[in-house]
């Protein structure tokens, strides 16, 4: 049986090529993703080095995931697995054809219009821990301290989430305007 390793590193939703292009090196450096996981847990296979060619797309879940993934099968990209919404998809680099899954600036902007309206709609779940002190009416407690503060740091990171997010749109636009 071939040697597997789990490797941890993060990255944002704003990162997909970074991403991207760090899964390729792994390759090229023997280890081939067998599959993602949560918090920046990816698990590898040892095997022979080789350039491959790594894309990821964000799907919402009331898509047909099996039509989903029949059009990238069909167009020679394997599906390799998820994580959340994001779908990971890979090809050897000597294969002809599209090295990229989306074929236009525009169906790019809509990967992270995706991903921004799943942060948007999760705002307000995350917004409610801040209010239990209001809600439940008491004083402060240490643990509801430590519950605020987590939920705040949550709550920046969203933000923060968003606003790369946002940005990443503006810049692919820009691209279209030129």
């Amino acid at each position: 049986m071939a040697e597997r390793i789990i490797k941890h590193k993060w990255f944002w939703a704003w990162q997909d090529e970074k991403e991207e292009q760090w899964l390729e090196d792994m390759s090229e450096g023997g280890y081939h993703l067998v599959s993602p996981g949560f918090f920046g847990r990816y698990e590898f296979q040892k095997g022979q080095p080789q350039r491959v060619i790594y894309r990821l797309d964000y799907l919402a879940q009331n898509q047909n995931q099996e039509d989903y993934k029949q059009l990238f099968a069909d167009a020679g990209w394997e599906h390799i697995g998820k994580f959340g919404g994001w779908q990971y998809f890979r090809k050897p680099a000597e294969n002809q054809g599209e090295s990229e899954i989306f074929t236009d600036v525009s169906s790019k902007i809509e990967k992270y219009r995706r991903v921004l309206i799943i942060l948007v709609i999760l705002t307000p779940i995350y917004l409610l821990p801040l209010n239990m002190q209001t809600i439940l009416g008491r004083d402060p407690h240490w643990l509801m301290n430590t519950i605020f503060i987590f939920w705040s740091f949550i709550l920046c990171i969203m933000s923060f989430s968003v606003i790369k997010l946002i940005q990443r749109i503006k810049a692919l636009k820009n691209t279209l305007k030129q």
